[in-house]
This record gives structure tokens, sequence and C-alpha cells, in this order.
């Protein structure tokens, strides 16, 4: 069974055998020194008579003494093994699965060659288990070959933000026993790790400048868009962009200036019918940033029916400019929205979502003097109803089923009543009831109020939530 050396680098110190024996094969050149008798000479056969050179090899204890410290030196700092037949190092390997990994994966695979190099005198084979510090993610690789492994560590593309390693380390520790050898590999500073894992450093500092998010509005009556560009380094830079979209067109390349540790804002008129965009800067040492796609945001699209008469039909044309997605259906289709008013006191019959208000007007009528007030409830929470001023006239009473939001005093306001049921008994379709105003907006401050307003979008919004559709939004 062959001897396994843990360093093979001890193995020099056998050169201190070579310098030993060189040192006693030399002699000294004699020194002359006139005496007066030779008798006070003592004779010495083994002196060399023609001065410095090599003469035969003395054996003496010194000698043999130094040899023997020469190989047990050589010995120690080699560290020779006699691995058993079948010995096996469980080896566990952490990886820190952040983004930040991508730009040392390098040095992660020299350092784990290293390693492997390093305790391969320790056992006749290395058990690998490479592990993301994320536990919930599968293993990276399980096995005996370490080229293998490290193919698998340089095809990994790591995409996870920060994580605490502890759990699997503690997950890592279980796996190999006791006897195994448990590794943090990281480019994080970090504390000390339970386990008794040791720690791996494999990062260093570097400069980066990437996207940190984009976002499109309007702005100045044009829709456009607008990205940041932030500079992690410790110096200003200058960075060439374009834009990209659809997978077929792109804008000319610019430059923006960047300072450090700081950002820039770059954009422009969104490209008309562009859907798909990516932000693109010139490639640097961390690449992940370098690109940022985002959408061109479409909301799940709303149509109304108004059937109001024309003094009345400043409400829908106000929810139409101040809902994004709002537009009247076609001739033909269904809406999702209808606005309606009362006729001889009564609200109209609408099977699905609908906005009714009152049309009983008395020009001569005084204002309520009722307090006003409002239920807890998601259309009306946060919003301020006490400067709410209707005329005091007829109103239509609240069915019992209606769900009242806001009060004067004990005259019902604004109430939301249940969608009547289907006549052929399915599904009633969405949970939003009717928004009912029993009071005619046109005699009161409805139209200048702005909780009013953020009561239609609110509702507006949740008929949009309900509504089987397609969007496009741009989330993080």
């Amino acid at each position: 069974m062959p001897i396994i050396f843990a360093n093979p680098w001890g193995l020099l110190g056998l050169l201190a055998v070579t310098a030993l024996l060189a040192i006693h094969f030399l002699q000294r050149r004699t020194k002359t020194i006139p005496v007066t008798t030779l008798f006070l000479i003592e004779q010495r056969r083994d002196q060399a008579r023609m001065g410095r050179r090599f003469d035969r090899l003395i054996s003496s204890v010194p000698l043999w003494l130094q040899l023997l410290m020469a190989l047990l030196l050589a010995a120690h700092l080699a560290q020779p093994r006699l691995p058993a037949a079948g010995s096996v190092l469980r080896l566990a390997v952490v990886v820190d699965d952040s983004a930040s990994m991508r730009v040392f994966k390098t040095d992660l695979i020299r350092e784990l060659a290293a390693l492997a190099e390093r305790h391969r005198g320790q056992a006749r084979h290395i058990e690998w288990l490479v592990m993301p510090a994320n536990p919930s993610r599968p293993r990276l690789y399980a096995g005996s070959e370490t080229s293998a492994m490290l193919a698998t560590l340089d095809s990994w593309q790591p995409v996870e933000g920060v994580a605490d390693p502890r759990p699997a380390l503690h997950l890592a520790r279980e796996r190999v026993g006791l006897q195994g050898m448990v590794v943090y590999a990281t480019d994080t500073p970090c504390e000390a790790l339970p386990a008794d894992a040791v720690l791996m450093a494999v990062g260093r500092p570097i400069d980066n400048t990437g996207c940190t998010g984009a976002t499109v509005g309007m702005k100045g009556g044009v829709v456009s868009w607008q990205a940041l560009v932030s500079n992690n380094g410790s110096s200003s830079v200058n960075r060439q962009w374009h834009l990209e979209w659809d997978g077929k067109d792109r804008t000319e390349t610019a430059t923006v200036a960047v300072p450090a540790g700081g950002t820039a804002s770059v954009g422009g008129p969104l490209p008309a019918g562009a859907t798909r965009l990516c932000l693109v800067l010139e490639p640097d040492t961390f690449a992940l940033d370098d690109r940022f796609p985002f959408l061109a945001p479409a909301p799940k699209p709303l149509y109304f029916r108004s059937q109001l008469a024309k003094p009345y039909q400043w409400l829908p044309e106000r929810v139409e400019r101040s809902v994004p997605g709002m537009g009247e259906a076609a001739s033909g289709e269904v809406p999702d929205l209808v606005f309606a008013a009362s006729a001889d006191g009564l609200f109209p019959t609408v099977t699905g979502p609908a906005i009714l208000m009152s049309r009983a007007a008395d020009p001569a009528a005084m204002t309520l003097a009722d307090p006003v007030a409002a239920i807890r409830h998601p259309l009306v929470d946060g919003l301020v109803w006490e400067s709410l001023s209707v005329m005091a006239v007829p109103m239509i009473p609240a069915d019992p089923n209606d769900t009242v939001l806001v009060w004067a005093g004990s005259k019902p306001l604004i109430s939301l009543r249940p969608l009547p049921p289907p006549a052929d008994g399915a599904n009633s379709g969405p949970a939003t009831g009717q928004l009912i105003l029993h009071f005619n907006p046109n005699q009161s401050n409805f139209d200048r109020l702005p909780a009013a307003a953020v009561l239609m979008l609110r509702y507006c919004e949740e008929l949009r939530l309900a509504k089987r559709g397609t969007a496009r939004e741009q989330l993080e």
C-alpha cells in the first residue's frame, strides 16, 4: 500500500542531509603557527595537509545524530500517511449563493482545488457535498469526483440575495458527521461560524455601476421612461448605455456620468408601441445589473356605458380621465360599469356593477344641517366626509341589504348595494356591488370633494381586481 504525503513540499527538507554530508566532507585549511618546540603540537592523523578540499567521510556520533534529525524534520514536514483501504474524508462546502458570488467564481474554484490538494493525503477518497447557503435550494453536487464538482461550480449562476448561512452550516455538519469537515465559502465578511465550520474568503473590493430601477409614466403630457444608474465605486465613471425594445429595435448609444457612490438618471419618451424594454449598460466586472428589463405597464381595461342625461355626464367623463385603462364600451359589448340615475324616485334595474344616483332636485332647498359621518369600510377608510354639503331634497331610501358607507344624521348618503342575482341562477360574477348615491350630486359639492374622487377610483379598482383579463405590471 503506497505511502501518501499530506505535504509533499516537506520532502524538500531532505536537502539538509546533502548539506550535512557536504559539511563533513569539507576540511578546513590548516593554519601555520611558529613554535619553539615540536612536542607542544598534538599530532592528528585526520588533519588535512593540503588545505580546504574534499576528504574521506569520518563516521562520528554528531554526524549520525545530525542526519537523523534532518530525516525526522523532513518526515514531520511532509506528513506521510498510510491510509487504510476504503478510508473516506467527508467534506461539505456551503457556498454563499448571493448574486455577487458570480464575480468570484474563478477564485472559488481555485480555492476548492487547493483545498482538495491539501487534504488529498488524509484519506483514499474525498466525498464532496456542495450546497447553497439557502437550505431550501437543492444541493449543487454530491460525489467523489473533484473535477466534476469544480465543473458544476463553473456552470453555477447564483442569483439570490444575502442569506443567513447558519441553518445550512448546521445541516452540512449533520450530513458529514463529527469527523467530516465543513467549509463556508463567501465574499461577505462574517463573524464566528457555527457547526465548527471553516471560513473560505474569496471576495475582494470591486468597482461596480449598474441599473437600480426603471419607471414608466406621464411627463409633460408624454409617456416617458426613466431609470436610475448607481455607482458603488470610489471614483466617478462615464458609462455608455442604450435602450432596446421588443427584441428588434434600439436607440443610439449615449453616455451618463455617475459620481462616486451616487446615482444618475437616464430616460426619454417611450418608443411608440413598445411593450418590453431593456436598458443596457456597457459591461463591467459584475454583469448582472448591466441589463435592466422593464415593461410599459398596462392595467386591465375597464369599459363603461352611461345612461345619464347631459347635465350628469361630467361624472363618467371625469372617471374616464382619472382612472387608468377606463374607456367607453362599444355598441353591443357588455360594459364593466354602468352609470345611471333614478326615475320617479326609483333606481333603475341594473344587473351588473353600476354607479347609481338620484335626480331629485329643488333649487330652493336648503343644505342639510345633519353631521356627516362614515363607517369603517375599505372604500371610505381614511377619507374625510365632513365637508360634504348636500341639499335637503327627497332622497331615495336604502334597501335592507345595503351597506351604508356615509350618513348625514339618520339619512343614508352613499351605500354599497349587493348585485342582484342573475335570472338563470348562475354565478353572479364579481363580489363588488353597486355604488349608490342617494342624493343628487348636481345639488351638492360632490364634484369638488377629494374624498369623492378617491371613492370613485377605489370602486373602479375593485372592479378591475375582480375582472378576468390581461394586464402588464412592473414588479420587483
